[in-house]
């Protein structure tokens, strides 16, 4: 009965936060015990039966535990975050009830009614867009078109392919194999549907961001590994694997070429992150099981690294009254632990060396080259605009000018920033400390580390 604990324990959270929405930090820290203790509880049931109700099996494996885990992590870190910097308590109030559908999407090993619950999730967390911001119409109408269009997406996926138990390699037709993929390509918000994300990096609060960015394609992509047998099946899906590597090319290019233009951290940021979720994706196109467990490993990354920046970005827009060049002048004396932690994140997005994100790209690119090595040089080429791009921003945060006014970072948050990025360059310099990495893979691909 405890896996059903996962579900309810937020879902009774909700009123309570809602009922002291009108203190300053209750309602955060409320939240925060709530999904850690979400997360404990999921990580408990991994190697637990699974609970029969109705004759439907609930229960986790290693991969679903540890997204939501993940997933709760980095939603308790952001919402740490709104302890030093408010925001309307009803964010934390949905975001635990989107968390509770999501985690009872991917708990439920029916892959047809864990996609109904799973589409209740995706559409309680979208209404966080129109909720904290407004004037934020179209962006929650696009949005909502994009939930809307994951249903039929999620039913034919489904039907077809079955559930996990009862999916094997090459039974599934190229209807489910399309669905799944497009399903994929909608909620992550790859190329070309990235546009419906992008609003939300440049005037999104941090558990806005973390939630739809970051939360929801764990989910999704845990429930599409439930649905596959991933990772202990790598199988060849043909049609399937050349969409993910085609959306991850795109995305890559996109990424690449959009960034170079933008003078806002917050826009640089969410095309390096569609870029380097681009690099995940031509993972998970590539045939192989290492290509399959670097892939995973990598959207762990990235949304690690997504959480630090959007933290960051809500201090820099509240403190110092903005994200462009402008604002950013002279930000690391008003700001230092929010502007080297976000200067780690932003280095592991890019996938320079010594941090996280390195190595797993490294892995998938070298993989690329084997079978494409005129595509391997594209995607490296393109991977360097994000990187000028925040090269350009963080000049400006590190600039010697001093900064006119007297509102510092809180502490709270810049500690926050700055813990997640040196993890990712801890687990950059160190792969073993890094919690989820399986052993066998890591010595096999990257000498042990």
């Amino acid at each position: 009965m405890i896996v059903l604990g996962v579900v309810f324990l937020p879902l009774l959270m909700v009123p309570v936060v809602l009922l002291l929405r009108r203190d300053h930090w209750a309602p955060a820290v409320a939240t925060v015990v709530a999904l850690v203790a979400t997360g404990a509880l999921a990580v408990s049931q991994v190697n637990v039966p699974p609970l029969v109700v109705l004759g439907r099996a609930i229960g986790f494996t290693p991969l679903t535990a540890g997204a939501v885990a993940l997933g709760c992590a980095l939603l308790a870190a952001t919402a740490l975050h709104t302890v030093a910097m408010p925001i309307d308590n009803s964010v934390h109030a949905l975001s635990l009830a989107a968390m509770a559908a999501l985690a009872g999407g991917v708990a439920i090993r029916n892959a047809t009614i864990g996609g109904l619950v799973l589409e209740i999730g995706i559409f309680l967390a979208i209404l966080l867009i129109p909720l904290r911001h407004r004037d934020a119409t179209l962006d929650g109408s696009r949005a909502m078109v994009i939930a809307a269009l994951l249903l039929p997406l999620i039913l034919s996926a489904s039907i077809t392919l079955g559930s996990g138990g009862s999916f094997v390699a090459g039974e599934g037709t190229n209807t489910g194999l399309l669905a799944l993929a497009g399903l994929l390509l909608l909620a992550l918000g790859l190329v070309p549907f990235h546009v419906w994300l992008m609003g939300l990096f440049r005037r999104g609060p941090a558990p806005s961001v973390v939630m739809l960015t970051v939360v929801l394609g764990l989910m999704v992509l845990t429930y599409a590994a439930g649905v596959l047998q991933w990772p202990e099946q790598s199988p060849s899906l043909g049609v399937f694997s050349t969409v993910l590597l085609a959306a991850g090319l795109g995305s890559v290019l996109l990424g690449g070429m959009a960034a170079l233009g933008q003078r806002s951290l917050g826009r640089v940021i969410g095309y390096a992150a569609l870029a380097d979720l681009g690099v995940a994706f031509i993972g998970l196109g590539l045939e192989g099981a290492p290509n399959l467990v670097a892939a995973i490993i990598h959207v762990v990354y990235r949304g690690v690294a997504v959480t630090a920046a959007a933290i960051a970005l809500g201090v820099f827009r509240r403190r110092l009254g903005g994200d462009d060049d402008y604002h950013l002048r002279g930000a690391l004396r008003k700001a230092p632990l929010s502007v080297l932690g976000v200067t780690l994140a932003c280095l592991s997005l890019t996938g320079l060396p010594l941090t996280a994100g390195f190595g797993t790209r490294l892995l998938i690119l070298t993989s690329l080259a084997r079978q494409s090595a005129p595509l391997a040089v594209l995607a490296v080429a393109f991977s360097l605009g994000p990187l000028w791009a925040l090269g350009r921003c963080l000049r400006a945060a590190f600039s010697p000018i001093l900064y006119v006014g007297d509102r510092r970072e809180p502490r709270l948050s810049g500690v926050l920033v700055l813990f997640l990025g040196a993890l990712l360059l801890v687990w950059g310099i160190v792969p073993r400390l890094v919690p989820f990495l399986p052993i066998s893979w890591l010595s096999g691909q990257m000498g042990g580390g």
